[in-house]
């Protein structure tokens, strides 16, 4: 049915499209849809701001309700504003549709220009380049995080984005100092857009790591966010990426951790001249549990221990799940070779860490154990925490924020506040015992990686007392670490 609708919103844009050209050029800021005429039938504002707003009508008849409500005047203002914000947030509505309303963004009231300002971080191709022309006729430096925000979401080189440009119009100085002021001052509104975070992610992204790690550690009386940051670069050479990165390192800096990030920051110092290392707020876990002879292994020496040493994958059964479609993001080669140009240097410590675990008859027996609780409760998949203690890794059960049903776990904020203190989260697939087809990791748990920025383990049932484990990350890779029997069997 969404193939269909999608089909016929395609059609009715075309249409649009087709009669805006016989028209003439369509100028920003122009009313358009006057050529439909009112739209006959019903003069209440809130109907006609309904129809506009709904995607399944036709363009058409949504113009033509638009121009009822310009015809009902100023009483019909609001309407009409609550829908073209609406429209312009909805990601399945079309961009016709969308870059109309971007264009009349600059005639809504104040309190509705505030609220469509919050979409441009999610708005792309057309949509956004209307959008940002916009803005720059509002011109009001309030919309100046916003878009910084809306530079950092988009893929590419930042400065060919409509947003650079606007943002230099706007504020009457190059984007890139613009950047550099919004990481530094915290607004009196708060991080409007996380401004912050985003304007520090674009710098990462157009300065050398080193310069702007300098720099950062320069700044005098820096505010709470800023100190953070500053803690974080001086402990780890590296800087933050995303809210969640900027959420952990602030827990990571609390009293309580202070052994962990000791322990880490001793390895930290192996490693940090090695050009396949990342620091990262997600590995300080496992850095914590990674002894000093393993971080000296070389990165070819840690690739031969996992595919023709002691710990060689290729001892085990592999499971490849059918992917949901040719070319999407499920759809890999989860042997460890192939993955390899994914794989850093802390990610392949993991691997190590994970593959000796598993030969760890305790921690197999929790894992059978935990997953035939899952097994039993089809309300919800069962997931949790993988944490490194004294007596090896175990697993620590986090329930889900709500029960979505027997495919799907829902990461808790407990969780996610946690994830840094941990090796990797994980999630059980064991909706039946013979669970082959769905081993490893789906479109959504790879989305939930790459978005949440997290390491992930999901663990499957194959048969009776027959696990398969898979370690995927937010680069895209996925590794089966095999299929293990439990002990006694």
């Amino acid at each position: 049915m969404s193939i269909q609708i999608r089909h016929l919103t395609a059609l009715a844009a075309a249409f649009a499209l087709a009669t805006l050209a016989a028209c003439g050029q369509v100028e920003d800021g122009r009313v358009v849809g006057q050529e439909f005429g009112a739209m006959p039938g019903t003069t209440d504002p809130q109907k006609l701001s309904a129809v506009l707003a709904s995607p399944s009508n036709l363009e058409t008849t949504r113009l033509a309700a638009e121009q009822s409500l310009l015809n009902l005047g100023p009483s019909a203002k609001l309407a009409r504003d609550t829908a073209l914000c609406s429209i312009l947030i909805n990601p399945f509505d079309s961009d016709t549709m969308r870059t109309h309303a971007a264009d009349q963004w600059p005639q809504m009231s104040p309190v509705m220009q505030f609220t469509a300002a919050m979409a441009l971080p999610r708005l792309k191709g057309a949509v956004l380049e209307h959008a940002c022309r916009a803005a720059e006729r509002i011109g009001d430096k309030y919309l100046l995080p916003y878009l910084a925000a809306a530079m950092d979401s988009q893929e590419g080189d930042p400065r060919s984005s409509p947003a650079w440009t606007a943002a230099e119009k706007i504020a009457g100085e190059p984007a890139e100092q613009l950047l550099w002021e919004i990481m530094i001052r915290q607004s009196k509104q708060g991080d409007l857009a996380g401004g912050r975070r985003a304007a520090l992610n674009v710098l990462q992204r157009i300065r050398p790591t080193g310069q702007l790690l300098s720099e950062i550690a320069a700044l005098k009386d820096p505010d709470a966010w800023l100190a953070t940051v500053q803690w974080w670069a001086a402990n780890f050479d590296s800087l933050p990426t995303g809210a969640q990165e900027h959420a952990w390192i602030a827990t990571l800096r609390e009293p309580a951790h202070a052994e962990l990030l000791q322990q880490a920051r001793q390895i930290h110092a192996l490693l940090r001249n090695q050009p396949d290392y990342l620091a990262a707020p997600r590995f300080v876990a496992l850095l914590a549990a990674t002894d000093p002879a393993t971080a000296k292994t070389s990165r070819e020496n840690l690739i031969a221990e996992l595919t023709t040493g002691p710990l060689a994958l290729s001892r085990w059964k592999h499971i490849k799940r059918p992917p949901s479609s040719p070319g999407a993001i499920d759809d890999v080669d989860n042997r460890l070779t192939p993955n390899l140009p994914k794989l850093s240097r802390a990610d392949l410590l993991t691997l190590h860490f994970l593959a000796t675990s598993l030969d760890s008859p305790n921690f197999l027996k929790q894992c059978e154990k935990d997953g035939l609780a899952d097994l039993a409760d089809t309300k919800t998949e069962h997931g949790g925490l993988l944490r490194h203690t004294p007596a090896g890794l175990e697993l620590h059960d986090y329930p889900p924020i709500y029960p979505a049903g027997d495919t799907e776990y829902v990461a808790s904020d407990a969780l996610l506040h946690d994830a840094p203190l941990g090796i990797a989260l994980y999630h059980f697939h064991f909706q039946q015992t013979r669970n082959e087809d769905f081993a490893g990791p789906g479109t959504g748990d790879m989305d939930f990686a790459e978005n949440s920025r997290v390491n992930c383990l999901v663990i499957t049932s194959i048969d009776k007392h027959q696990l398969d484990f898979q370690y995927y990350t937010p680069a895209g890779a996925v590794v089966d670490l095999g299929v293990r029997t439990t002990p006694n069997q």
